[in-house]
């Protein structure tokens, strides 16, 4: 976090650019006119020959205002991807979460049946407040440099490698029919994927017992594929674990759940 910008930072460029006229300016407050004093009557004007209307413009005039507004939004919508804006290097091994439960828990029901994007910190205790510029200040003055994990790339690899095939997994779920033919077709749509998603695990030794059995048992043979699938990429990270900071700690334990 850099809250003094004299410290370390230097100034490559501080430009007064030209700003939109304050009459064409929509972020500027509005103040209504003053009343203007009553004006003479005026006498009449002469009637006026008839013309005929004129055709609408099939381009309609766009504001300097309006094109100004959606450059801002289309070039902030460049870094919306991996890698985002790469001169911005966040330091991961201080990472301060407020999806931490154990950090603050009052936001947990605030959450509750909400989608991702309708998350905010509105209603967080006071407790978990002061709990949170503790954490900032212990992150700020650790002497620790951390394990050495590019968490970047490491999370990097298990949204590129699920996070597109676990959204069509979803998706081919979220069916109902009440006819048995279109029940088992679509079944074997979601048997199809995951073999597909499966493949890297599928070992060559793994046998896979006869058709029929319907017991606990009769699932084992999957187990070593559903482990290398759930520990492939974070199962290095565990001799790690000496060397990372509480923060990492928390990365590690999310990158375990995610995976």
């Amino acid at each position: 976090m850099l809250c003094d910008f004299t410290a370390g930072v230097e100034v490559v460029s501080f430009l007064h650019v030209r700003l939109l006229p304050k009459d064409e300016n929509p972020y500027l407050p509005r103040f209504p006119s003053p009343p203007s004093l009553p004006s003479p009557p005026s006498l009449p004007s002469p009637p006026s020959l008839p013309f005929p209307p004129s055709l609408p413009s099939p381009h309609p005039p766009v504001s300097d205002a309006l094109i100004r507004t959606f450059e801002v939004m289309h070039s902030g919508s460049w870094h919306n991807r991996y890698p985002g804006d790469s001169r911005i290097v966040l330091d991961l091994t201080g990472l301060v979460s407020l999806y931490d439960i154990a950090l603050a828990p009052s936001l947990v029901p605030v959450r509750a049946g909400l989608e991702r994007w309708d998350h905010r910190v509105l209603g967080i205790s006071s407790e978990d407040i002061s709990h949170v510029k503790r954490k900032l200040i212990e992150v700020i003055t650790r002497p620790d440099p951390g394990s050495g994990i590019d968490w970047k790339t490491l999370t990097h690899v298990i949204v590129d490698r699920y996070a597109d095939r676990l959204e069509l997994m979803q998706h081919l779920l979220n069916f109902t029919s009440s006819d048995s033919q279109e029940l088992l077709q679509r079944a074997k749509l979601v048997q199809t994927q995951l073999r597909i998603m499966f493949t890297p695990y599928l070992l060559d030794a793994i046998a896979v017992p006869s058709a029929g059995g319907s017991g606990v048992d009769d699932l084992q043979w999957a187990s070593p594929m559903f482990r290398l699938c759930a520990t492939t990429h974070t199962s290095v990270i565990i001799k790690q674990i000496p060397f990372m900071t509480p923060s990492e700690h928390l990365a590690a334990e999310s990158r375990r759940g995610d995976n």
